[in-house]
């Protein structure tokens, strides 16, 4: 697989990551998907030359929750926004430049 398909591999997946969160009545979010998103982000900061270390999810995200099995969960809702973060940085990072209208002084 070349790059260009990589990448494209990697956003579809973190596409549907974000689409696919749980619609929970708390704003609790499993460990999990916390993994999966990072194992994306490090796929990502494979392939370009940022930082995207800033993307990750830091432990202050981590909720006072803790399952039956001692996981801690997170909170929804900012690592929903780490992701669409992300995926904005993907678009703007990867897209074609827009051309310019208007007067531009030489």
């Amino acid at each position: 697989m070349n790059q260009e398909q990589e990448l494209m591999e990697v956003y579809a997946r973190l596409k549907a990551l974000d689409e696919n969160l749980p619609n929970r009545p708390d704003p609790l979010l499993e460990p999990r998907y916390v993994e999966e998103f990072h194992a994306l982000v490090a796929l990502l900061q494979t392939h370009s030359s940022a930082d995207l270390s800033r993307f990750k999810v830091p432990l202050t995200a981590v909720s006072v929750a803790v399952d039956l099995d001692g996981n801690d969960w997170y909170d929804l809702h900012f690592v929903k926004a780490k992701i669409e973060g992300l995926l904005k940085f993907f678009e703007l990072q990867w897209s074609e430049p827009k051309p310019q209208i208007g007067f531009r002084p030489q």
